[in-house]
């Protein structure tokens, strides 16, 4: 049963937690040493949860003073919520993502357990590899280029009809893992989609979210941090603080439209200035302006036949775009309507079996 079948969704929203919440459990956990070193040195160096005997993943542990050598001589890109930096520890790149000084106040929840996202391991979700308190930030695997980067590269490395589907088959892949453990992303935006080398896609947090429906907050009184980069991804329930799974529906629908059009969700010299506007909007309504004409839509299925996913992927968005909460799909539907388009889309096995894991 999809959480759209739970009569009552109030009950089942006591469940779920958003993944950047649990976050701040772990830099509070890791924080609170005195009587438990012996945790701390089990979490940082890869061993088991101390009660659940949970496994985390584990790395050899770096210190700090060579992880401050490393940023001393890195690279930086400033963000809103945080400062990313690129280091090189050994010949081996990572990435340390350092809190930005006005973010401290959000990072005292104490109402989220930590233990999922130490235990969290899948391919399309970027890998934590440790805290760093004294340092103020996490170390993470390195990932070359967000999504946003990729579709506004030249037209001879921009992704194909084909990889393009791939990216977000990739993108519902992580989503479904991370609601099947009563996750949230709670922030999806192209440029919280990371790639790599491969152009594998990975989701990256890049926020920090209060579940203020079910701390029972008044939003005026306790405001999250809000800027131009979530307009078009946010759906009202994730403006107002309330963590539902179809959040995350509706930001997926988002990157949909700037999968196929190649275009930023949100411009402010653009008429209209939402891509969702060209979507579903009576007066505005044009789906050849969410057409990247860069590439080629037409895909030969058979030897006699074609086919054109960019108008099954406008459809999906369609229903993941919807206002009304319930008629947003379950993650699992929309991986199975993927899947059959790629399936569609490729007319060999041997291609069908690289593309589309079992």
């Amino acid at each position: 049963m999809t959480d759209q079948d739970v009569p009552n969704f109030h009950l089942q929203e006591e469940k779920i937690s958003c993944w950047t919440c649990l976050r701040r459990q772990l830099d509070e956990w890791c924080c609170y040493k005195s009587g438990h070193d012996d945790v701390y040195i089990n979490i940082m160096e890869g061993g088991k949860y101390p009660f659940s005997g949970m496994p985390y993943y584990s790395m050899p542990m770096l210190s700090d003073s060579t992880i401050q050598q490393a940023l001393d001589v890195g690279t930086c890109k400033p963000g809103y919520y945080s400062t990313t930096y690129q280091i090189t520890i050994s010949d081996v790149t990572y990435a340390f993502k350092k809190w930005n000084p006005q973010m401290k106040e959000y990072l005292t929840d104490k109402r989220y357990t930590f233990k999922y996202l130490l235990s969290l391991k899948h391919d399309n979700l970027r890998m934590l590899h440790s805290y760093h308190p004294s340092l103020g930030g996490l170390l993470l695997e390195y990932l070359p280029f967000s999504l946003r980067e990729l579709l506004i590269t030249s037209e001879s490395t921009v992704p194909r009809c084909l990889q393009r589907l791939i990216i977000l088959k990739n993108i519902i892949d992580g989503l479904a893992f991370l609601h099947d453990c009563q996750l949230v992303h709670n922030n999806l935006t192209s440029k919280n989609i990371l790639l790599d080398e491969t152009l594998k896609a990975k989701l990256s947090d890049g926020c920090l979210d209060y579940n203020l429906h079910k701390m029972n907050l008044d939003r005026s009184t306790f405001p999250i941090p809000c800027h131009v980069g979530k307009i078009g991804y946010s759906c009202q329930d994730a403006l107002a603080g309330i963590i539902r799974k179809s959040n995350d529906i509706y930001s997926f629908g988002a990157i949909c439209l700037e999968i196929t059009s190649g275009l930023q969700v949100f411009e402010k010299g653009r008429r209209p200035p939402l891509l969702k506007d060209y979507l579903i909007s009576s007066r505005n309504q044009n789906w050849k302006m969410l057409k990247d004409k860069r590439i080629s839509w037409k895909m030969q299925c058979t030897k006699s036949t074609f086919c054109r996913p960019r108008k099954k992927i406008l459809e999906l968005a369609v229903v993941c775009l919807s206002d009304i909460v319930r008629q947003r799909p379950a993650v699992i539907q929309v991986q199975e309507r993927l899947e059959a388009l790629i399936v569609k889309s490729v007319n060999e096995s041997s291609k069908l079996e690289k593309y589309v894991p079992v």
